[in-house]
């Protein structure tokens, strides 16, 4: 039999060890939440059936059966989609995928037991450009711990070894656009454009390895401007280590590039080898999305550590000594510093990157940087007389042999990835945390059912409610202050019906909707998305309404 448990946010320390859903210490910490199922996947598997003693041979066959709240559990292996197509779709929202299983899931160790997504190599490379995750639809809750995203297989090379990037796939190995998304202990290798896009308000990239991408290791979004106004969340960017991001038509080269309307938190991540400045951040041209930059370490970065937008002086400033970055209009820089932690690097490779480099400008690094970086590799001092090759594919081998983690340089403890002990294993929000798509005639005629419930639901801005409006006083609700919230009244599609809403003023949804929404006035309100919890007023003389505490709002 399958075993079912219940799940919310179930952290296990460390590696797991017996991987049957017992020995997961699952715990139930709000009533009502779904019961989840485990699958198994183990590559090469016969008559599977997604039993621990029984698993599937192949990821495609558990994510086509997943319901929300399943746990897939995949053993070391290759897995290149249905008929080897080179992807793997997921279309399930509130769902876990747990890599790096042991053959008999007795261990869980993604970086002695590689699970690893990838294209076959002689697959036609023209066909499909669907990374090697496809979110297909609402993946809400999402959390992809402990793969080699291995893009080698997407990829066109020379017979030099040198990749060509017109001819190969470039689209994101994964896109996690959806909220609450968690992407954790993985491993990106080769990609031909950036290794992971990342939009989704309150998501999450950790103890993540990228390596040798092509512009930027990690691409961050907001959704589009009214959404990233009115999510008011952050994403969060730690204990990675980055390495080796090369330019597109000297363009990128960044570890990590911020796009307008978001908010993120870069913590304890190492990045360095990149041929552009290492983080990006010349798009925040309004100036409002402040960030965090906490305890990252950077070395030998061609064009800078940090380059931003400055409202100021109205141009892109570069900082390239960490300790400055408390002046560059970020929320929070503390404890940055630039540190070469002294990794064992395959030689011949570094030397194809370090070629190249002796080609062009080298930027910010000095001579006596790459020549201190040559001889501790055992390569020639002297000028190179070719270009070398761009973007040739780091073996896996060279990231499985451990030699990427931290070696030497003073103390990187708590830096960059950590190996010795995994993250704790998050398993997705309970379903009730996930909103429900809901009409006006499912809210007034079967609205019981949804009341203390998440939902998102397509109304207009009547106004606001206040005593300018006729009211003598605010409607009296639990919870709402007219000094913090404000009181609105929306509108069904057609007009007939009405919903009271409540929004905190200091919110990005609450900013939001005075800058966007109210100041144009009741008769301009366009349809917009509002998303937040249904509740309905228990005393009072509004005892029995329906009001929608908003949590976001979208275009």
């Amino acid at each position: 039999m399958t075993s079912k448990s219940s799940r919310v946010f179930a952290p296990l320390l460390g590696l797991v060890r017996g991987a049957a859903t017992s020995a997961l210490l699952i715990t139930t910490l709000t009533a009502g939440v779904t019961t989840a199922e485990d699958l198994y996947v183990r590559a090469g598997a016969e008559k599977g059936k997604g039993t621990r003693e029984r698993p599937y041979r192949a990821l495609y066959k558990a994510l086509e059966r997943a319901k929300p709240g399943d746990v897939i559990h995949v053993a070391e292996g290759d897995y290149s989609g249905k008929l080897d197509v080179g992807f793997v779709t997921i279309g399930t929202r509130n769902l876990t995928l747990l890599g790096g299983y042991a053959a008999d899931y007795s261990e869980r160790n993604p970086y002695r037991y590689p699970s690893r997504l990838h294209r076959r190599i002689g697959t036609d490379v023209e066909a499909f450009d669907n990374g090697l995750v496809l979110c297909d639809g609402d993946v809400s809750g999402l959390v992809i711990d402990g793969f080699v995203f291995d893009s080698t297989g997407r990829n066109v090379y020379r017979e030099t070894g040198e990749l060509d990037v017109t001819l190969s796939l470039t689209k994101p190995p994964i896109t996690l656009a959806h909220a609450d998304s968690h992407l954790r202990n993985s491993i990106f290798l080769n990609t031909a454009g950036p290794a992971v896009r990342i939009s989704g308000p309150s998501s999450s990239i950790e103890n993540c390895l990228i390596v040798n991408a092509v512009q930027f290791g990690i691409e961050i979004h907001g959704r589009h401007a009214a959404a990233a106004l009115a999510t008011d969340t952050q994403v969060l960017i730690r204990n990675n280590t980055i390495l080796f991001t090369w330019q597109w038509r000297e363009t990128g080269g960044s570890a990590i590039q911020i796009g307008s309307y978001c908010k993120v938190r870069l913590e304890n991540n190492l990045i360095g080898f990149h041929q552009g400045v290492a983080i990006s951040n010349i798009r925040n041209f309004d100036g409002k999305a402040l960030h965090q930059m906490i305890g990252n370490v950077f070395f030998l970065n061609r064009a800078g550590n940090y380059e931003f937008f400055s409202r100021q002086h109205n141009q892109n400033l570069v900082v390239d000594d960490p300790a400055d970055l408390e002046e560059a209009d970020l929320a929070q820089a503390e404890g940055n510093l630039e540190i070469d932690p002294l990794f064992r690097l395959p030689a011949s490779w570094v030397e194809q990157y370090l070629d190249v480099l002796g080609h062009e400008d080298a930027g910010l690094l000095s001579e006596e940087e790459l020549a201190t970086l040559r001889r501790r590799l055992g390569l020639p001092l002297e000028q190179p007389t070719r270009r070398g090759t761009y973007a040739p594919p780091y073996p896996l081998a060279a990231v499985l042999n451990g030699a990427l983690w931290q070696t030497g340089g003073g103390s990187l403890e708590g830096i960059g990835v950590q190996v010795a002990s995994l993250l704790p294993i998050v398993l997705p929000p309970s379903e009730e945390r996930v909103a429900e798509e809901s009409d006006w005639a499912r809210l007034f005629e079967g609205g019981e059912q949804l009341v203390e419930r998440r939902i998102r639901i397509l109304a207009r801005c009547k106004g606001e409610i206040s005593a300018s409006s006729g009211a003598q006083e605010l409607p009296r609700f639990e919870s709402i202050d007219s000094k913090t919230h404000r009181l609105i009244e929306l509108g069904s599609v057609g007009g007939e019906s009405s919903l009271l809403a409540s929004v905190r003023r200091d919110s990005g949804a609450g900013q939001f909707l005075e800058e966007e929404v109210l100041a144009r006035g009741p008769e301009g309100g366009e349809l917009l998305t509002f998303e937040g919890v249904l509740r309905r007023v228990g005393e009072g003389p509004e005892a029995g309404r329906l009001i929608l505490e908003i949590e976001s709002l979208t275009r």
